[in-house]
């Protein structure tokens, strides 16, 4: 299902949804079986409208993504994801 959210240049990548599906299993496992997604603020950078995610997976760990989204003819799709470095925490 995710394969019909990418945009026309992921599809270009990847091929099959298949091979897309196996990407993001070993690349984002987070986001393959999440416990907890959350949207947070949505914004611009390059010209595009880039929407964050965050997401717990089922150990508790919480991960930031942003998700470039692109308009295509069959509306909004994803163009790209970049996982966020965690914050710095303590002194």
């Amino acid at each position: 299902t995710a394969f019909t959210y990418a945009s026309p240049m992921i599809k270009g990548i990847f091929g099959t949804p298949e091979r897309f599906g196996m990407m993001v299993r070993q690349g984002y496992p987070m986001v393959w079986r999440p416990a907890d997604v959350q949207f947070l603020d949505l914004r611009e950078r390059d010209g595009h409208p880039v929407q964050r995610v965050m997401i717990t997976d089922d150990s508790g760990t919480i991960y930031m993504l942003d998700y470039e989204m692109v308009e295509t003819d069959s509306g909004w799709q994803i163009n790209g994801v970049q996982l966020l470095r965690a914050p710095e925490v303590g002194a």
